[in-house]
């Protein structure tokens, strides 16, 4: 279902109905998704529509914009790459596994 200005509602065989916004940037068209109805209203979905669009007209693309926000985001809270790769490691270290092997298995008699 349309709405206009690119952003449509896609009805999905599973019931759900995500709001995505269609853009073109640098002669490729891209999709952007804001969330699913009825979480995200249709006043919400336009007013994110509105900001993707000004974003476009500053030159910058929105799925980038979104995806750097969300990578802030999880940097403040601290879940970065590094820091779960880290912790993984750590975990894998103190029960004697390596890429999924334990060291025994690794050493030959």
């Amino acid at each position: 279902m349309s709405d206009f200005e690119g952003l449509f509602i896609l009805v999905k065989v599973s019931g759900a109905k995500p709001w995505r916004f269609k853009y073109r940037i640098d002669g490729k068209e891209r999709l952007l998704v804001f969330g699913n109805y009825p979480a995200v209203t249709l006043a919400k979905a336009r007013q994110a529509r509105d900001i993707a669009k000004a974003l476009l007209a500053d030159g910058q693309d929105p799925s980038e914009a979104k995806q750097e926000e969300k990578r802030l985001r999880l940097e403040a809270k601290g879940q970065t790459f590094e820091k779960i790769g880290a912790a993984f490691l750590a975990k894998q270290r103190k029960r004697g596994e390596v890429g999924g092997y334990a060291f025994q298995d690794r050493i030959s008699p």
